[in-house]
């Protein structure tokens, strides 16, 4: 009994694993800036009121740079890869 519990957990958490291998695989083409945006939305979805929210140039400036720079972060994601 113990045995064929055992052998059901495990098939579950591979499935798991391969489905969370799978989701992420869909994510590994995607520009740096794309997935930024990405995480920026599902952050603000699950924050709960922000009192108050001050945002910095030296915060922003980088980040307004790659999306304005005519390349989205492109050239950055190929110099990581």
């Amino acid at each position: 009994m113990a045995a064929a519990e055992a052998a059901a957990i495990t098939a579950m958490e591979g499935a798991r694993v391969n489905a969370e291998r799978d989701r992420l695989a869909a994510y590994q083409d995607l520009p740096s800036t794309v997935l930024l945006g990405m995480a920026a939305r599902e952050v603000a979805a699950n924050l709960g009121k922000v009192e108050p929210l001050y945002l910095t140039p030296d915060l922003l400036g980088p980040l307004a740079a790659r999306f304005l720079d005519g390349t989205g972060g492109r050239q950055a994601d190929a110099a990581e890869r």
